[in-house]
């Protein structure tokens, strides 16, 4: 990836996701997006530059590009003594007594 690529490229993924590569991280930017080219039969990041601003799918590709500049990962439900903790304070807090016919809901915002 030539100098002027990554700044326009990273540009692009500031502007629109709010994630900003400096200089020493062109080589993760580089490699993050050596997938999206080949899977688009895109042979520079030049021309995947011009797709992303003008091409026809280019607000598709957008949440590809998103997809492949963050890190998609989450332990918080992976970690066993997280859940034991979870499960004492259920119990402690909602399912003594009378409220165990009460609906709990759950919901696990995403966060990574």
């Amino acid at each position: 990836m030539k100098k002027e690529e990554f700044s326009v490229l990273r540009d692009i993924v500031y502007e629109k996701a709010g994630i900003y590569f400096s200089d020493n991280k062109a080589y993760l930017l580089e490699n993050r997006l050596k997938n999206r080219l080949n899977e688009l039969n895109i042979s520079t990041f030049e021309d995947y530059y011009y797709y992303l601003r003008y091409g026809d799918k280019a607000s598709e590709e957008l949440y590809n590009l998103y997809d492949a500049v963050t890190t998609n990962e989450t332990s918080f439900f992976r970690h066993p003594p997280q859940l034991e903790m979870l499960r004492s304070l259920l119990r402690s807090e909602h399912l003594n007594g009378n409220k165990r016919s009460e609906m709990l809901r759950v919901w696990s915002a995403g966060c990574s």
